[in-house]
């Protein structure tokens, strides 16, 4: 089958994620993939690059194949990175070329960051001729939530790991850091605290956890690339998250909302680098489990001191990441995402 990803991939760009959805379809040796980077020397549509020739700034030619049947391809994929990337004059050129040539090939579209602007991406999606969406929540949620604005299938396709960038790190009394990670404040708008209050109780250093070689980080300058990401949680002992995404998602028009939680792709990095996660129970798409994948603590912190105990033991924390590994190399990489996606038009 012939692939194209339509996507925007500017070197050293920090959101690991769009580069291991690339990797996955480009790493699937049973299609042949081919792939449309909508960076071409600036960052983003900005009002000096409208006033250019769309040309400048975007790959219009080779688009422009595309649609008109030039370039081989069966399946147009819009993933993770597509929609923030492709408005303005890009979003007006490429619906206007979808009105006139999408009926030669299934467009599966993906939706990113679930908790804004949703009732435009599935807008974008259906002016595009999608008949796939892509969704991060779980399938019954996603199907609720979509399902009224969408007349094509939803598919479920959470975020997963890629091993090629995410590989186990030292043994555990080689690690330099207890618990560790670099995140950003959790904004009000999203109903939840669950992120911040965690991150700070480590952070502080106190009670229980004084003694823990604790490196967190919240300021977006200590932000690292995937592959110093991939390192610096090599180096860890533990690190702390929690489930991704908003308390619920409502459309807008009055109609039930869902949860928006789910499991994320920092998850999968922890476990791909055998680092245990410290985490408050939640259902991370019914994937991880307490106790199983990562070290449960409750929300009124009642359990930190055993938590920081087990931090502590090389045994515990070896045999924990090692089935957490064992369970997402097994059955959670993006290559068995992409194949599911693959396998729902």
């Amino acid at each position: 089958m012939n692939l194209v990803l339509l996507g925007h991939y500017r070197p050293g760009y920090r959101l690991s994620y769009y580069f291991d959805w690339r990797d996955a379809f480009l790493g699937l040796p049973e299609h042949h993939v081919r792939v449309i980077n909508t960076s071409v020397g600036w960052q983003r549509p900005a009002p000096i690059v409208s006033r250019l020739p769309l040309s400048w700034s975007f790959p219009e030619s080779e688009v422009r194949r595309l649609y008109a049947g030039e370039i081989p391809c069966d399946v147009l994929v819009l993933p993770p990175s597509f929609y923030y990337f492709n408005q303005g004059a890009r979003r007006r050129f490429l619906e206007d070329l979808a009105a006139q040539g999408c009926a030669r090939f299934t467009t599966v579209c993906f939706v990113e960051n679930e908790y804004r602007l949703l009732p435009d991406k599935v807008a974008y999606a259906r002016a595009l001729g999608a008949s796939v969406l892509v969704s991060q929540l779980p399938i019954g949620d996603a199907r609720a939530f979509y399902g009224p604005h969408f007349a094509g299938t939803i598919v479920s396709a959470p975020a997963g790991l890629n091993p090629d960038v995410y590989r186990p790190g030292p043994s555990m009394s080689e690690r330099q850091i207890h618990v560790g990670t670099r995140t950003h404040v959790y904004p009000a708008s999203l109903g939840d605290s669950d992120r911040n209050a965690i991150v700070e109780r480590f952070a502080s250093g106190s009670g229980p956890v004084e003694g823990l070689r604790v490196d967190i980080s919240v300021n977006e300058k200590d932000r690292l690339t995937r592959r110093e990401w991939a390192r610096f949680l090599g180096n860890c002992r533990a690190t702390v998250a929690t489930e991704a995404g908003a308390v619920e998602l409502v459309w807008g028009d009055g109609h039930r909302g869902v949860s928006g939680k789910v499991v994320s792709s920092r998850h999968f990095e922890a476990l791909g680098t055998k680092t245990v996660q410290i985490m408050f129970r939640g259902r991370f798409n019914d994937i991880l489990r307490a106790g199983e994948h990562y070290l449960a603590l409750e929300r009124d912190f009642g359990n930190l001191g055993e938590v920081c105990e087990a931090v502590r033991d090389d045994a515990l924390l070896t045999r924990l990441s090692d089935t957490a590994y064992e369970f997402a190399v097994g059955g959670h990489t993006y290559a068995h995402r992409a194949r599911a996606v693959l396998g729902s038009p």
